[in-house]
């Protein structure tokens, strides 16, 4: 459980930044 929670909470922090270089 714990590691799919952090492979998503990953997932979720490179489509974050994916979305700001867009952005910006």
């Amino acid at each position: 459980v714990y590691y799919n929670l952090g492979n998503a909470l990953r997932a979720l922090g490179q489509l974050d930044a994916a979305v700001k270089r867009f952005e910006h």
